[in-house]
């Protein structure tokens, strides 16, 4: 794709997405906020209120992700070098996003609960195709600190943050389709998911060596057991269990990330991952 359309629809798409979650809240969609629905399908895993502005920051890092890609673009050496190609790469996944994020968000509110299960999966699912293609790059070229924050940092906390939304989107759903959680009561499923976020989050940061994706997971977390410890204290020792998890798995990642960073070597993973 020539340079300028891309950069062009990338800026449709951020404009696009933006929109639809100021008219959400502005409006907001069908006279509905979003923790309003949220009360309408109670269960014991939908975190606290304020885990919900991490939206802010994402939004934040995409637009210095768009702006970056702007300047990136006009610049030759940047723009047919390897950050030009993965700019390439990743666009298409980038406008998918666009789509099914600002598709959700209709969903929702308009309650059409399995429908925002489908498109949140398929979002899920662009951001997988986005780290992918991140974590392929790195074998070959490796970015410095303004190329990191706006290329790899937006999607690794948007992907984290999804992984989280998605479980809490499906539990949504499973109550409203009247789902009571037999044969187990429900404290024990919530107790089981977030030993799943726990588990990934772990295995991000030390088999993927991405702290920031486990610092949210760790956020997300906090955020359900802000929530709902005090409606079941084994879901509080569960979130506490499997947040300790993550920080000592995000310690882990973190240092060896540093030491790859410090002696320029970059993970070899040619014949594990996504390489399988």
């Amino acid at each position: 794709m020539p340079k300028y359309p891309l950069v062009l629809i990338n800026w449709l798409a951020l404009l696009a997405v933006l929109a639809v979650n100021i008219l959400s809240v502005v409006l907001p969609l069908n006279e509905l906020q979003a923790d309003q629905i949220s009360a309408l399908y109670p269960n014991l895993f939908v975190p606290a209120g304020f885990t919900f502005a991490i939206w802010g920051f994402i939004y934040l890092l995409l637009i210095a992700h768009v702006i970056f890609c702007t300047r990136a673009m006009r610049q030759p050496h940047l723009a047919e070098g390897p950050v030009g190609q993965l700019i390439k790469r990743i666009h298409p996944f980038f406008i998918a996003t666009c789509l099914f994020n600002s598709g959700w968000l209709l969903a929702w509110h308009y309650l059409h609960i399995g429908l925002s299960v489908l498109i949140m999966l398929a979002l899920f699912s662009a951001l997988l195709a986005i780290f992918h293609h991140i974590s392929q790059s790195e074998k070959t070229h490796s970015l410095n600190y303004v190329q990191h924050v706006t290329l790899e940092t937006p999607f690794i906390i948007y992907f984290a943050w999804i992984s989280v939304a998605l479980i809490a989107n499906i539990s949504g759903y499973l109550v409203s389709i009247g789902w009571q959680g037999a044969p187990l009561e429900g404290w024990v499923w919530s107790c089981i998911m977030l030993g799943i976020a726990g588990a990934i989050g772990a295995w991000l940061s030390i088999y993927w060596r991405r702290p920031a994706f486990t610092a949210v997971i760790v956020w997300g977390l906090f955020g359900v057991y802000s929530a709902q410890a005090n409606k079941h204290e084994m879901i509080g020792y569960a979130a506490l269990a499997s947040m300790s998890i993550c920080i000592v798995s995000a310690g882990i990642g973190f240092w060896q990330k540093r030491s790859l960073v410090l002696h320029n070597i970059q993970p070899a993973r040619a014949e594990r991952g996504f390489n399988k």
